[in-house]
């Protein structure tokens, strides 16, 4: 079989995309209660800028888009900063969940219905 990739030599690079919340960031407890606050503030600082463009004061430095980019920037750099730290747990419970399994499947003196009652209780055995 033969296959063959054609392209141009000034073709645009692509990078690796945008970003997009992992599904476990959004169950964050801490992540949660930071954009809770957040949103508070931006609702006041929302309302403040409302007040002001009603008697006809327009910054064009401080109004409602440029707060709510502000707000999308700091709750994307706090949900990265959390993946960081939540990611690795996760895949720390996986390997000790693997290793039960493991454990489990190896310990032949297990009859069939021990087996799927270990594989249900948290700690081997």
């Amino acid at each position: 079989m033969v296959s063959m990739k054609i392209t141009t030599a000034d073709s645009p690079t692509l990078g690796h995309g945008r970003w997009v919340w992992l599904a476990h960031i959004i169950r964050d407890k801490i992540l949660a209660e930071y954009i809770d606050t957040e949103g508070l503030k931006l609702m006041d600082a929302l309302a403040l800028v409302a007040q002001n463009e009603a008697v006809g004061q327009w910054n064009p430095n401080h109004n409602t888009q440029t707060l709510w980019v502000a707000y999308k920037t700091k709750v994307g750099e706090k949900a990265r900063e959390r993946a960081k730290i939540v990611v690795p747990k996760i895949v720390v419970e996986i390997a000790e969940i693997k290793n039960k399994i493991d454990a489990i499947e190896a310990d032949e003196e297990l009859t069939e219905e021990e087996t799927t009652l270990s594989y249900a209780t948290k700690e081997p055995g």
